[in-house]
């Protein structure tokens, strides 16, 4: 029996004992699934007896615990009621010494049997999250712990003796036991309890001078009771922190960083919103040309073969761009917003000065301006790093909503802009297609006026008081009566093993690397299909069809607007349907409408079709494979400046850029000024984003084992 069984039996009210983590046989059951001497079924059935009888102490320690809650906010509330009672006396003049003596004593006594109902409550926690996650860092290193599942709570588990290192922990429970597990990971009702008997006793010990020495050997006693339960509270608190439920609404956002801790939470519901307002903003301004370009092109006098080149501007100034947010993040956030919003403004105001001056080389500039406006990294940031758990998902799902408005909205601009009569203010003229530009200058000099005034620079924990008592680096992880740390006894490895923590991280990370790039892939290809088809619909349009750019932005809107009950709708079934299996559907169906979308407008019914399929299968997908890179990818990739949230943005505008190009180049090389030219077009674009689509999905059949989720 190693150290920690035997601090487990011992440290605990002996009539809990039989409440607490099976850790013994779990230990058992770890070894068991870990032996060499039986087939892959057996195998496969000993790690989900590991699972199951996991999966139960959890939910036997959280009922227990709900229990023991119950009791002490009960005893909370029954302690200021007797404290009104003893306050009462000691400030009567007409009450004796004999019975303020009485009522003071009575009153210690409560505070100590509080006491050490918290304390012993708050070591509960401490212990068994302590149990679980050696459990689980066992498990990691024999054999491999159950995937993460679906609409199922999965535990993250942090290894902090070897840096990067992170467990992750698939269960059968449900999303309701996680918020469950949440409470007791938090337990705030524990902390104020605590602060409660805290806050008396100091007042007890302040009317005692009243009662002279009368009392004291209890004062001593309680002295020793609070000196508990500050360790309780400190151990309890260190060991939930390296124990955390993921959220998938998070992971669909890009977003993979750990929650904040309650220090640093310091983002609120205003700088949520305007963050929000950021990106929806910036996703209306990219797609506000795609109705509009062939007709500025035209006027301009250059050739519809740019149309693509102007429009992946963005992207190109986008790429070092996001770098440049990401390294700025970590001295400010309102800065870089502020500058963004001012970058767009200039930018947009280019765009429309652009059409009068007839430049193309104007028209390319606008549009590298608009592309450094993009915030999207600081705005993923400030929810990674500043909002509380408990609004994460929330949070997460704000921002997601909100740049698929923005998408919708900026192509639906040009329908009412389409009414606009032309006029001229000095040297100034406005028309439908110049106007887009001055209505975005405007709504971002009002961001920029809310962002200036409004937005309150997210203070970081090292801001505020001297914290170092307790910090992680200054403090060890567990007491020197503690040290058989998780790698350490009961491993069943050497502890020089243990040590050679640096090789095994490497080892780790090359044996995620495969899964992690075939989902850049991914992303890449997401963003690569989805622009192909939203910069290139306003030719097939407008030459096969006639329609004006209001039609075609009505039609982009309509799409867009889709996507919200679409993704609601993704999100219900994926509580039922694993990443991996929606990404393979997803990836089928986007080959399917590119198949469809070659006939390149004949049928009009048959492109619109393959073009949802294309637009809608793609945007899903962004979300599915986002959720299942964090479960494939090496959790060092979540730190840090050049993390994966970085690296999916760059990997985005290089898919966006590359769809952009290759527009420009088909239609250089085949012409698009009459129906013939135009449907030669499609038949070479859609052609190669059909047999990407499909090189990326055989690529992804070939991965199949590397990304079970």
């Amino acid at each position: 029996m190693d150290e920690f069984s035997q601090s487990l039996e011992r440290d605990h009210p002996p009539e809990w004992s039989d409440d607490y983590l099976d850790y013994q046989s779990l230990q058992d059951k770890v070894e068991a699934a870990a032996a060499s001497d039986h087939d892959e079924v057996t195998a496969q059935h000993r790690k989900d007896q590991v699972q199951t009888a996991l999966d139960k102490d959890i939910k036997k320690i959280i009922s227990f615990y709900r229990k023991q809650e119950s009791a002490v906010q009960r005893n909370v509330h029954d302690l200021e009621n007797s404290y009104r009672r003893t306050q009462d006396s000691m400030s009567d003049s007409q009450t004796d010494d004999t019975s303020k003596r009485q009522s003071y004593q009575a009153h210690l006594q409560r505070l100590q049997t509080s006491g050490e109902q918290v304390s012993n409550l708050l070591q509960y926690v401490s212990i068994n999250v302590r149990g679980i996650r050696k459990v689980l860092n066992k498990f990691d290193r024999i054999s491999s712990p159950q995937k993460p599942k679906d609409g199922c709570m999965t535990l993250q588990v942090e290894r902090p003796h070897h840096a990067g290192s992170t467990t992750f922990q698939g269960t059968s429970l449900p999303k309701e036991v996680a918020e469950q597990l949440d409470d007791m990971f938090e337990h705030k009702s524990l902390g104020a309890a605590a602060a409660t008997i805290k806050r008396q006793y100091t007042k007890l010990c302040k009317w005692q001078g009243k009662l002279g020495q009368t009392g004291h050997v209890a004062n001593q006693q309680m002295d020793g009771v609070i000196h508990k339960l500050s360790r309780s509270e400190y151990w309890a608190q260190r060991n939930t922190d390296l124990v955390q439920t993921i959220s998938k609404g998070e992971r669909w956002a890009g977003i993979y960083e750990d929650a904040p801790g309650d220090d640093k939470a310091s983002g609120g519901l205003l700088g949520l919103a305007i963050n929000c307002a950021c990106a929806a903003l910036y996703m209306a301004n990219y797609q506000l040309i795609l109705p509009d370009i062939e007709q500025y092109l035209e006027h301009i006098g250059a050739d519809s073969s740019w149309g693509g080149i102007v429009i992946g501007c963005c992207d190109v100034a986008t790429l070092p761009g996001a770098l440049g947010y990401s390294l700025w993040t970590n001295r400010s956030f309102k800065t870089p917003l502020l500058t963004a919003a001012l970058v767009c403004i200039v930018g947009n105001v280019v765009y429309a000065v652009g059409y009068d001056v007839k430049a193309l080389w104007i028209l390319l500039a606008s549009r590298l301006l608009v592309g450094f406006g993009s915030a999207r990294t600081v705005n993923r940031r400030y929810i990674a790093d500043y909002i509380p758990k408990d609004e994460r998902t929330k949070a997460s799902a704000a921002f997601v909503t909100s740049s698929a408005v923005g998408m919708a909205c900026g192509p639906l601009l040009a329908l009412p802009l389409s009414y606009l009569p032309k006029a001229s203010l000095g040297p100034v003229n406005i028309d439908p297609i110049t106007a887009g530009g001055w209505v975005m200058s405007l709504l971002w000099l009002l961001f920029l006026v809310l962002t200036l005034f409004f937005f309150a620079e997210p203070m970081s924990g090292d801001d505020g008081d001297d914290h170092s008592s307790g910090s992680d680096e200054e403090q060890p992880l567990m007491s020197q009566s503690h040290s058989d740390e998780e790698e350490g006894n009961g491993s069943g490895r050497s502890q020089s093993e243990n040590d050679d923590g640096s090789g095994n991280d490497k080892q780790s990370f090359k044996e995620h690397l495969p899964a992690t790039i075939l989902m850049f892939c991914v992303l890449f290809l997401v963003e690569l299909v989805q622009q192909g088809f939203l910069s290139s619909l306003s030719t097939f349009t407008s030459k096969l069809y006639g329609w004006s750019s209001s039609q075609s932005g009505l039609t982009l809107a309509v799409y867009g607007f889709a996507l919200i009950p679409l993704n609601i709708a993704v999100g219900k079934a994926s509580d039922k349907v694993s990443d991996r299996s929606f990404s393979a559907v997803l990836l089928a169906a986007i080959a399917l409408g590119s198949g469809f979308c070659i006939c390149s407008g004949k049928p009009m019914w048959l492109f619109f079709l393959g073009g949802a399929f294309v637009f809608m299968g793609a945007m899903t997908l962004e979300g599915s494979a986002m959720s299942l890179l964090s479960k494939v990818m090496h959790p060092s990739l979540a730190e840090g400046t050049f993390n994966t949230g970085l690296l999916t943005t760059e990997a985005g505008g290089l898919g966006r850029l590359a769809g952009n190009l290759a527009i420009s180049a088909f239609s250089k090389f085949t012409g698009t000024t009459n129906a013939s030219q135009v449907y030669s077009f499609g038949h070479y674009l859609f052609g190669l984003l059909t047999l990407v689509t499909l090189g990326n999905a055989a690529y992804f059949g070939s991965m199949w084992s590397r990304v079970s989720d």
